[in-house]
């Protein structure tokens, strides 16, 4: 999840960042101090699903920076940041997702992190059909590890762990998730979910789970990928 905090005051904006960081959900952040370096970000091209924005700014305030950006196509979440809780008719109008109270604590990050991240998944229903002797079954995409061919067999890793051993080809496998965005190609023998990298080398993936997954020399290009991907949605 690609998270965008714009808060002038410098501490209060490092401390969020900091929050966000350690309540225990895959993201990425950015900080800006003020709505125009917000803006110039915004239509960059840069991916980004939420807009955390202190609603009391000099210049330009969260409510009219939450305006500029709906007016300029961005569909993501907005959430505000505000010493109340009263939502006001500006948020209905811009389509907020709530608010975060300041000053932020570990228990209010983790608990909008987590409201984010189903919402998200409600919306993310993509799914492949993967058939096992007498038994077929439907993996939602964002469930899929990674994937290892063993032996004429690919094994699917799924994030709770689970394991799913399907006789197929490996590049059948590859047509089934090529099509998905987060999957990426890493060595003949593996694929991941780059929403499930935790590290990257030039060598090795490290996923969230600890699984390390060995990157093949004709697939360095695998990083560059990967950022793109992180910072640009491609």
């Amino acid at each position: 999840m690609n998270i965008l905090i714009c808060d002038d005051l410098p501490q209060e904006a490092s401390i969020l960042d900091r929050l966000l960081h350690k309540a225990g959900f895959p993201v990425n952040t950015v900080v800006f101090l003020n709505g125009h370096d917000v803006m110039d970000y915004a239509r960059s091209g840069f991916v980004i699903d939420v807009c955390i924005l202190d609603i009391i700014m000099p210049d330009m305030n969260g409510i009219e920076l939450s305006k500029r950006l709906r007016t300029d196509g961005f569909t993501g979440e907005i959430v505000f940041l505000s010493t109340s809780n009263e939502y006001g008719p500006e948020s209905y109008e811009v389509k907020a997702f709530s608010y975060l109270l300041k000053p932020a604590t570990p228990a209010n990050v983790h608990r909008l992190l987590s409201d984010l991240n189903r919402t998200r998944n409600e919306t993310d229903s993509a799914n492949i059909l993967l058939k096992t002797p007498g038994v077929a079954r439907s993996v939602l995409l964002r469930d899929i590890s990674h994937i290892e061919v063993i032996q004429h067999r690919v094994h699917y890793y799924l994030r709770n762990c689970d394991e799913i051993v399907v006789c197929t080809t490996f590049k059948e496998a590859l047509a089934g998730l090529k099509g998905d965005p987060r999957f990426v190609q890493c060595h003949r023998s593996y694929m991941v979910n780059m929403d499930e990298i935790a590290e990257i080398s030039e060598k090795e993936i490290v996923l969230r789970s600890g699984m390390m997954v060995p990157v093949a020399r004709n697939h360095r290009d695998v990083r560059r990928r990967y950022y793109r991907y992180v910072f640009h949605g491609e």
